[in-house]
């Protein structure tokens, strides 16, 4: 079920069914979509442009291309979901003629038998996180936790923080997290700060850029 999360974020992007078919079939009567979570933890606004300025004369900058909430009864091609599966999806397309241009995806989704699931993409870094019943984050164990020693050789970090200073702002509600050293490209180390959304990251080069 590692791919729960690529399929919520499939049946956004790809809902393509013939709308008189889909009908006949008994489509789902979901709920509205949460959004609560996604606006707390990754306050971003679509259309929005980020900037986050280094300790070197550079800044990356981030543009919220998409920002999508979807109620889970919409269908996948033609196949009729059995499940509302809520999700929601926060993106910022990849340009590799623009290296300081940040490739950014967050996928928020809720099952009834997973609970709540988070795939945060920052550049080329994947981190999957599982949301508690308490609102705590941790790494998700439906990918991480398996009997093979490639999934826990690449299990992040993530460490809470009540209170964080970080480039001279007092944050409260912070996850210091580290991408796994197998998997890194281009980030050391991302902190996500409740509120505020990505608030800084460590490059590989040992470079912190901080949010403005």
């Amino acid at each position: 079920m590692k791919y729960l999360l690529l399929i919520m974020a499939t049946a956004i992007t790809f809902c393509s069914c013939d709308r008189n078919n889909y009908a006949l079939t008994g489509k789902l009567n979901c709920p509205p979509y949460d959004a609560t979570f996604l606006n707390t933890w990754f306050p971003y606004e679509q259309g929005a442009t980020y900037y986050y300025k280094g300790n070197v004369d550079y800044k990356h900058w981030l543009k919220i291309d998409k920002v999508t909430y979807n109620d889970g009864d919409e269908s996948a091609g033609c196949t009729m979901p059995t499940e509302c599966l809520p999700a929601g999806v926060i993106s910022a397309h990849r340009d590799k003629s623009q290296h300081n241009k940040i490739w950014f995806n967050v996928i928020h989704g809720i099952s009834s038998m997973y609970g709540e699931q988070v795939t945060l993409v920052w550049n080329s870094d994947n981190v999957y996180l599982k949301v508690n019943d308490d609102g705590t984050l941790v790494p998700d164990p439906l990918y991480y936790d398996r009997q093979e020693s490639f999934y826990q050789e690449r299990k992040p970090v993530v460490i809470h923080h009540t209170e964080l200073w970080l480039n001279e702002v007092l944050y409260t509600d912070v996850y210091e997290i580290y991408p796994s050293l197998e998997d890194v490209v281009s980030t050391r180390k991302l902190y996500l700060a409740k509120g505020h959304g990505v608030v800084g990251f460590q490059t590989v080069g040992e470079t912190y850029f901080w949010k403005e």
